[in-house]
């Protein structure tokens, strides 16, 4: 079976199609992890509030990642200290942990630790890099050996179930008085507008929180991001707890984690066909679908491959995602490089902030 995640199971009855035409305080353009977080933080400062999804909301890469939730950047830790510097790469990094705090007081999110594990020599040196980084800014990190591999545990860390997560802000966000749409795509983003095929928003700010083709919507941001195809698949339940945490491997480009139910989800192989993942559109890729297989196989596991998908996601050349006034009135928020379910909060979070305070957008990092 091909197309179909693991995570997108039944009993979602959705939201409406926008066939009206509105007044908000707010327009926020894509409902996955960072739009439904804007939206929610919005409605909690007394602002009215729409939002609308091309889609489904969290149909995209936020209900089809690999449910990881991480602190820190899209890089090692050791890596934004020295790209960013020590004081700044710290308080981000404390940034993630007081929003993993908040992430699994939610449903849908178990704190079980994360792994990073050494696929070679050259990876084991980077992790004890990145061990002795995190251990001189007084970060939870242990050293761990076990059946996966010789690496770090950073028991901080965790897993979710990434499409119930997001549409149960999205539901909370709708109890508050945001009015939410899907399947209303937006083909025109104007001054204090926003047009869909049967419908528009008027609203005085315009969040564009569209991660995997943010670049399209928002051709400004061509020369800073680019969308990729990242590769997943789910098996059937192994039948026993192998994996007891979430484990990322070989520079991150290989993770997986085993479901409560006993699945396991695997995802990665983008490295090997890297080109390849940007193509416009780019769904399943039978190379990088194999690749995967060969993983399974070498992690000893040889239940069934039930599902295989992809979701998009952008990437930008450096670790800082964008959250920048693209437009007069309209922000861009995305580009996490993979890592949005624990950044996006964050930096919906502040752009709402920056708003109801009549301040200049500004990146918390």
């Amino acid at each position: 079976m091909t197309g179909v995640p693991i995570w997108d199971r039944g009993g979602w009855l959705g939201f409406p199609r926008l066939t009206d035409r509105l007044e908000a305080d707010v327009c926020v353009v894509g409902l996955g992890g960072t739009g439904v977080r804007a939206a929610d933080e919005a409605v909690r400062r007394g602002m009215t509030v729409v939002g609308i999804d091309a889609g489904t909301i969290a149909g995209g890469a936020s209900g089809r990642n690999g449910g990881f939730l991480l602190a820190g950047m899209s890089v090692f830790y050791d890596e934004a200290v020295a790209e960013f510097g020590r004081d700044k790469a710290r308080r981000f990094y404390q940034q993630t942990l007081d929003e993993l705090d908040d992430l699994f007081a939610e449903d849908h999110a178990r704190r079980v630790g994360s792994l990073r594990i050494a696929g070679g020599e050259e990876e084991l040196a980077n992790i004890e890099s990145e061990y002795d980084a995190l251990l001189a800014d007084d970060f939870p990190v242990e050293w761990y050996e076990g059946p996966e591999g010789t690496g770090i545990l950073i028991p901080s860390n965790g897993v979710c179930d990434p499409l119930a997560r997001v549409r149960d802000i999205a539901c909370a966000a709708a109890d508050r008085g945001a009015a939410l749409y899907e399947h209303s795509r937006a083909i025109a983003i104007e001054d204090g507008a926003v047009t869909t095929e049967l419908g528009r928003v008027e609203a005085e700010s315009i969040i564009v929180a569209v991660d995997g083709g943010l670049e399209r919507l928002l051709p400004e941001l061509a020369d800073r991001v680019r969308t990729a195809s990242l590769q997943m698949l789910a098996t059937e339940p192994i039948g026993e707890t192998i994996f007891g945490r979430p484990v990322y491997r070989d520079l991150g480009f290989t993770y997986f984690q085993q479901l409560p139910g006993g699945e396991l989800a695997l995802g990665g192989g983008r490295e090997r066909y890297l080109e390849r993942s940007f193509e416009a559109g780019a769904g399943v890729i039978p190379e990088v679908q194999e690749h995967l297989d060969r993983i399974l196989a070498s992690l000893g596991v040889t239940a069934p491959v039930a599902r295989r998908w992809a979701g998009h996601a952008a990437f930008t050349e450096t670790p800082r995602p964008v959250m920048q006034e693209v437009r007069r009135g309209v922000v861009a928020i995305g580009a996490y490089s993979g890592h949005g379910n624990v950044v996006g909060s964050i930096y919906a979070r502040s752009a709402i902030e920056q708003l109801a305070e009549g301040r200049p957008i500004e990146a918390p990092l």
